[in-house]
């Protein structure tokens, strides 16, 4: 993949430096993510996609574009009919890569970070793409925005069916009172109902009438003698 040492340096060759894999730096920095790159890995890709690409990059339009995608995205593979960007991209063969990462290779043995080209060129970069990963864990908009409708459409719901749940026991309710019109005797008794039920049904004690008190007996005067 390398051009030899005496041969004139060639752009948009790389090497990821945790893995030290050799790659092909397609765009220095990603639209958006201006702290990573986009990358396509070379050590085991497939031949045809190794030859079309260096094909392209070796080129003179190759060499002149100082993104290496918009020449990609001219080109187009005669077996599939896509641009060779299209078809790196819809066969997952490009990986976003944080530019610290990211090593330029325009020779061998002639590593220069990324960071370093893109300063030079009076690049834009944000922080380190470690701080930059952390804050996006803190706050991410888009996923907040997506957990906030998530959040709003779930309370809508609930509303929703807390609604239609009191107007089916209002209806419940009304349904109840109608039955007890035609059958009271099947309307549940409460519990105050209940106490005077109890009250009214509670038996009475048997109480025998008191006799009539006798009148006194008079004393009996023995006959014969005086009063």
């Amino acid at each position: 993949m390398y051009a030899n040492p005496d041969t004139k340096p060639k752009r948009h060759i790389g090497k990821i430096r945790n893995t030290d894999q050799r790659c092909v730096i397609i765009f220095m920095q990603l639209p958006g993510r201006e702290d990573h790159a986009l990358v396509l890995p070379t050590d085991n890709m497939p031949a045809r996609y190794e030859q079309a690409v260096m094909e392209i990059l070796e080129s003179q339009e190759g060499q002149a574009e100082e993104t290496l995608a918009d020449a990609l995205n001219r080109r187009i593979l005669p077996e599939t009919g896509q641009t060779v960007l299209a078809a790196l991209h819809l066969n997952k063969m490009l990986e976003a890569v944080p530019v610290d990462n990211v090593l330029m290779m325009p020779r061998p043995n002639m590593p220069f970070p990324l960071r370093q080209v893109l300063t030079g060129m009076g690049r834009a970069i944000p922080n380190t793409a470690e701080t930059t990963l952390v804050e996006t864990q803190k706050f991410n908009p888009h996923l907040a925005n997506q957990k906030a409708a998530t959040v709003h459409e779930s309370a809508g719901i609930a509303n929703n069916l807390l609604a239609e749940a009191a107007d089916l026991e209002a209806e419940a309710r009304r349904k109840r009172e109608r039955a007890y019109q035609y059958a009271p005797h099947l309307a549940p008794v409460t519990d105050a109902a209940a106490q005077i039920i109890s009250v009214v049904e509670k038996p009475v004690k048997e109480t025998k009438p008191k006799p009539t008190p006798k009148p006194p007996r008079k004393p009996r005067v023995a006959k014969g003698k005086a009063a």
